[in-house]
């Protein structure tokens, strides 16, 4: 797939596990979540790692989404409507794609 398209990078799906712990093992590089209040995605360096986190169906709760921030995590907005988090995943690749390519 990367071949046909000329993609120089794959995301990388990380088992299931509890939200705290996920975290404390993030690796460094940009970290985003999702958030319909977020702002536009900054650029990032070809290089350099990100992580995105998309929410449940509900959305992060407070608990949540203040953990994410105190842990270096910006809010970014994927666009004017809550997505599910299939699409929401999604949606984030195409973000960080694009934010490579500015």
């Amino acid at each position: 797939m990367l071949k046909q398209c000329g993609g120089a990078w794959v995301p990388v799906l990380r088992d299931p596990q509890p939200f705290s712990t996920f975290l404390q093992r993030a690796d460094a590089g940009a970290r985003w979540v999702l958030d319909v209040a977020g702002g536009t995605a900054p650029t990032l360096d070809r290089a350099s790692p990100a992580c995105a986190l998309v929410g449940p169906e509900g959305g992060f709760s407070d608990v949540e989404r203040t953990e994410a921030l105190a842990h270096g995590f910006i809010p970014v907005l994927a666009g004017p409507l809550t997505l599910r988090f299939e699409t929401a995943a999604i949606a984030a690749a195409v973000l960080i794609q694009a934010s490579r390519h500015r």
